[in-house]
């Protein structure tokens, strides 16, 4: 298992914000009482975050062990939060031997059957698509530079995920960018190509930051 603890503590924060002021404390209080079993501790608790503490110093939660998390999202009836720890838990607990968010970086489609694979013709053309596509991909990682993100969120990638790419590569908007798009490359299999990169491309929050389908072109040189 690898250290997930900077993203534990961003998801952390996300659950204190998402949880605002609308909950009762004494409602929690009350549901944890028995695991952290201290009065004294509990009549000092003023906050969200402090029952969150208490449960880590009893090692009951912890970046491996975000079961309380999810109790939490289950007792306030939050949605928002119960999604954030299915996130965290997707993405960032998994072996050592994962990539990042839990998906290998580069795409390797998967073996056919020789009995199922198509005429020679149709595979070349199929390989000849791929190729396009991963050239496509290496000339945006090359020019997207930080504005990146905003392709990714028009991909489908999560913000969670965005976010553990950032601490991965800080400060190298190249491999940021690439990693996030060799990240859905590997989501979307069979289904990725050109058009659907096209469109995302010519998405309303991509363009309005200066992105668009010239990125993927060869020979295009920025200004």
């Amino acid at each position: 298992m690898i250290n997930c603890y900077p993203q534990y503590s961003i998801l952390k924060s996300k659950i204190v914000e998402e949880a605002g002021h609308f909950f009762s404390l004494e409602q929690i209080k009350e549901y944890f009482a028995a695991v952290i079993n201290s009065r004294r501790a509990l009549s000092k608790v003023k906050s969200l975050m402090c029952i969150i503490r208490l449960l880590e110093e009893r090692d009951v939660l912890n970046y491996r062990n975000v079961t309380c998390l999810e109790q939490l999202g289950d007792l306030l009836k939050n949605s928002k939060i119960k999604n954030l720890v299915h996130f965290y838990k997707k993405l960032y607990l998994y072996e050592e031997e994962q990539c990042i968010c839990g998906i290998q970086s580069s795409f390797q489609p998967d073996p056919v059957p020789v009995s199922q694979q198509p005429d020679n013709h149709l595979f070349q053309n199929k390989n000849h698509m791929l190729n396009d596509l991963k050239d496509a991909l290496k000339n945006i990682s090359l020019r997207v530079g930080k504005v990146w993100p905003y392709l990714a969120r028009e991909l489908g990638i999560e913000e969670i995920c965005i976010d553990r790419i950032r601490a991965e590569f800080p400060k190298n908007f190249e491999r940021q960018a690439q990693a996030a798009l060799h990240l859905w490359l590997s989501r979307e299999k069979e289904n990725a190509s050109i058009e659907r990169l096209d469109a995302a491309l010519n998405g309303r929050h991509c363009l309005r930051h200066g992105l668009g389908t010239f990125l993927r072109e060869p020979g295009f040189v920025p200004m």
